[in-house]
């Protein structure tokens, strides 16, 4: 685990609020990337929580086995509350060959104002989280893969976010009802934004069709079927139903 297990450092910035930059990127990427952390996980033989490293061959060792190219997109303490970018830690930092995704995600902060993407460190609350940043990198970036993994050091457990360069696109086998409602489920339960505005991206991203309604969406599903998703007042996701069949609302734990 070594370097990337060591990376999270002291210290933390006073309240972190997303700016609406943040927000709506937030609301453009979460689902889509949801689906790809259920569809590695999905991939990865084993325990996909059991993970090394080969720090010699650049290579990021999930379960029994299964290798991929990492790039490091930051590290959360549950002790601090906070988070930590890789290039702001220039001690314990990985190499710059592991940084790439987070430099453009950096990049993109500084050309369009969002703070979130350029302050060294950020203070997590019930609006700002780990997985939203990591969702978001996974999308800017263009990534297939998206993984989390924990390490328990001296000063407390430490969750690394990385994306991973080398993982192929998802199949229309992949993209089946199942994994499309655990995603929305996923992502209804940790993501405070607009969660018709958040689907309907995520309608878009896989070419489903989506059939507005006042207060609902109905999608036709590829392999067949239907999946209807009804909003609240505020949008946020009221009801789900696959083929009249009624889903709860909220993920399991």
């Amino acid at each position: 685990m070594g370097m990337f297990a060591t990376l999270f450092g002291a210290g933390a910035n006073a309240g972190t609020r997303p700016g609406p930059g943040f927000s709506a990127l937030l609301e453009q990427h979460a689902v889509l990337g949801m689906l790809k952390q259920i569809v590695l996980a999905q991939r990865v033989p084993g325990d996909i929580t059991q993970w090394d490293c080969d720090m010699d061959r650049g290579l990021l060792i999930l379960g029994d086995g299964f290798k991929a190219r990492p790039q490091m997109i930051g590290s959360g303490s549950a002790e601090k509350n906070s988070w930590l970018w890789p290039w702001a830690n220039r001690l314990l930092g990985p190499p710059l060959k592991y940084q790439q995704d987070v430099l453009q995600l950096k990049a993109l902060g500084e050309e369009q104002g969002i703070p979130e993407f350029t302050s060294k460190e950020l203070q997590f609350g019930s609006r700002l989280q780990a997985e939203h940043l990591a969702l978001i990198a996974a999308g800017i970036c263009g990534r297939h893969g998206l993984v989390r993994t924990s390490s328990t050091l001296a000063y407390g457990t430490v969750h690394s976010w990385f994306t991973l360069s080398d993982m192929l696109p998802l199949t229309a086998a992949e993209c089946h009802a199942g994994n499309l409602v655990a995603a929305i489920r996923r992502a209804a339960a940790c993501c405070p934004v607009n969660q018709r505005r958040m689907v309907e991206h995520f309608f878009s991203q896989l070419e489903l069709a989506a059939q507005p309604e006042p207060e609902a969406l109905v999608v036709s599903l590829p392999e067949g079927g239907t999946l209807r998703l009804s909003f609240d007042r505020k949008e946020r996701i009221s009801a789900i139903s696959l083929d009249g069949q009624s889903v709860p609302v909220a993920a399991p734990q």
